[in-house]
């Protein structure tokens, strides 16, 4: 746990230990579909908030390996990484797919999915990764309650890949980390990315952000040195974007194998972030997948067959 000086802890973590709901959505030969349900330990006031949703793609016959897996922004990126646990849980490996706060099933009153990620409001955006963090870090605790928590990876796509980079930062209970078309330098996405089209006509419309302008932005942010560790990062007197900046999290990660996976025609993760964030990482291995942010999950089979190699050794 971490402090910013005199202010309130960043990245609190309170271990879940309430019971969980569990119940069967669908069942076939080799696998079934289970949702489980538990109390979010962030605090709030949204209906939407406050229970996560987990599907839990479960072998039936026997577990070989545990995958959380995190999906990207937005509805059809959780129904993507779905036909993904899918022919995993079919293969035997226990996938546990969290909805991601501000997202599909819990995305809050006033919002679209996905879109409470691309306000241009700092220290909001910084609460909203620290709620994500704190209700992933939840679900390993439920995995390890399940006693399936030994040598589980982290698997993050996109969005999902930025989460997974801070979650092992901070959770030594993860032991591999597997990320597919996702980068570092989020101001980056903002301003570059057909995604972050909200965030620009917001700002176009007179909202404050912690900078004049896009230039203002890149000169400030590009040229921050490195922390040498969490508590300096966390503490550091460093604009709210800084602390979610997973390539900023990236020379703390924990895991002991990490995979990157990056779309060579991306349009939504710009390549600088992408770089930045395989950089920071250490240049961990890395495959190039043809196609674009989306299109090259179509390669899904043959993904599967890699990542379960890179679990299997």
């Amino acid at each position: 746990m971490f402090f910013r000086k005199g202010k309130k802890m960043l990245y609190p973590y309170r271990k879940f230990e309430g019971n969980i709901s569990e119940g069967i959505l669908l069942r076939s030969i080799r696998h079934r579909v289970k949702l489980i349900r538990f109390p979010t330990q962030w605090e709030t006031s949204d209906e939407n908030l406050r229970v996560v949703d987990v599907f839990y793609f479960e072998p039936i016959h026997s577990i070989k390996r545990t995958v959380i897996m995190l999906h990207g922004l937005g509805t059809r990126n959780v129904l993507y990484l779905t036909r993904f646990a899918q022919l995993m849980a079919f293969l035997g490996t226990a996938v546990f797919l969290p909805i991601i706060p501000y997202n599909f099933t819990r995305t809050p009153t006033g919002f679209e999915s996905g879109m409470a990620f691309m306000e241009p409001a700092p220290e909001k955006l910084l609460e909203r990764w620290q709620h994500a963090v704190l209700d992933i870090r939840n679900v390993l605790d439920v995995v390890e309650k399940k006693e399936l928590i030994d040598n589980v990876t982290l698997m993050g796509y996109s969005l999902g890949g930025m989460l997974a980079t801070l979650v092992s930062a901070f959770d030594e209970r993860v032991k591999k980390l597997i990320l597919i078309a996702t980068g570092g330098n989020p101001h980056r996405i903002y301003w570059e990315s057909p995604v972050g089209k909200y965030f620009r006509e917001r700002v176009s419309k007179g909202e404050k952000i912690c900078f004049r302008d896009k230039d203002s932005c890149y000169r400030a942010l590009e040229n921050i040195p490195a922390f040498s560790s969490l508590k300096e990062l966390l503490n550091s007197n460093t604009p709210p974007c800084v602390k979610f900046d997973p390539a900023k999290f990236a020379p703390f990660v924990k895991a002991e194998k990490i995979i990157f996976f990056q779309a060579a025609f991306d349009h939504v993760i710009p390549k600088e972030s992408a770089e930045s964030l395989w950089k920071a990482l250490g240049k961990p291995r890395r495959k190039i997948l043809a196609g674009g942010h989306v299109t090259a999950l179509a390669t899904r089979t043959l993904m599967v067959l890699r990542i379960l190699r890179f679990l299997k050794n």
